[in-house]
């Protein structure tokens, strides 16, 4: 497969000199099933053919291009790390190389920064950097909101071609009791949905970004929806939010929305990733 011009550059240098590559070796490349548990590994290698991976992480993470795009040249850099995050570093592979070559990077403290020869290197090909690597991650931080959207997405359709019973709708009703659940016939304890329940009672619904959805009768769903929208809506609808370590609570409403951690990249503005739903 066709790879962009600067990444096929980047590849017969680091071949022929001992440049670091920031935390990252071309050879460490792999797939995205590794960050599954072993019943998702189907429905992950279906979603991510539409991904392009070229480098991986000493700590695990896998770096990608988006292949979304018709022109390989203006293919995004999306760096799936190993705690679940999804982030992207790049408009393109050429704006990658900007921001790895960014004029504060530090490369003893920040692993998605490069030794000074690299750096050298990249800007020797003509590659502009950007002044602040910090605010450069800011500015990609609608993006990496919308890389995330596509990502579960793509996993919902691989759901739903493979194991169509296993994707939920939920009919989300704000401050009633759960009622009956209908995912399979027993509780699980794991993403990308948690069903705990007590004496055959069911007593907290949590729902993770991915195959599943949750929307309120007016067609609201919180998932990916901005923080501040999040608290928007609650207030507006009565439900008294606030915000508390991380998270959305309105206890009226029987709802915890926890939040993406604003920073590393990511708008000051965070966005939803999880529902929980309780009783009591």
């Amino acid at each position: 497969m066709r790879v962009p011009k600067d990444l096929q550059a980047l590849i017969e240098h680091l071949a022929a000199t001992e440049d670091a590559f920031g935390d990252w070796q071309l050879g460490r490349k792999g797939s995205l099933t590794r960050f599954y548990p072993a019943d998702e590994v189907e429905l992950v290698a279906l979603a991510e053919k539409a991904y392009l991976p070229f480098a991986g992480s000493y700590s695990g993470g896998v770096l990608t291009l988006d292949l979304s795009s018709d022109d390989i040249e203006k293919a995004t850099v999306i760096d799936f790390d190993s705690e679940g995050g999804i982030t992207v570093l790049g408009t393109s592979f050429s704006d990658f190389l900007s921001l790895l070559a960014s004029d504060d990077g530090n490369p003893e403290e920040d692993g998605r920064t490069v030794a000074p020869t690299l750096r050298a290197w990249i800007l020797a090909r003509g590659v502009k950097s950007h002044p602040s690597f910090a605010a450069r991650m800011g500015e990609l931080g609608e993006m990496t909101r919308q890389a995330n959207m596509r990502w579960s997405a793509a996993m919902r359709e691989a759901s739903q071609r493979l194991r169509p019973d296993e994707v939920l709708d939920y009919k989300l009703v704000l401050g009633e009791s759960l009622g009956g659940i209908a995912i399979g016939d027993a509780a699980r304890e794991q993403a990308p949905f948690i069903v705990k329940s007590k004496l055959g009672k069911v007593e907290s619904l949590t729902l993770f970004s991915g195959r599943h959805e949750a929307r309120t009768p007016d067609g609201t769903n919180f998932m990916y929806m901005r923080a501040s929208d999040a608290m928007a809506w609650l207030t507006t609808h009565g439900f008294k939010p606030v915000m508390d370590r991380g998270a959305i609570q309105a206890p009226d409403a029987k709802l915890r929305l926890r939040i993406s951690a604003a920073g590393s990249g990511r708008a000051a503005d965070p966005w939803v990733y999880s529902i929980t739903l309780q009783d009591g």
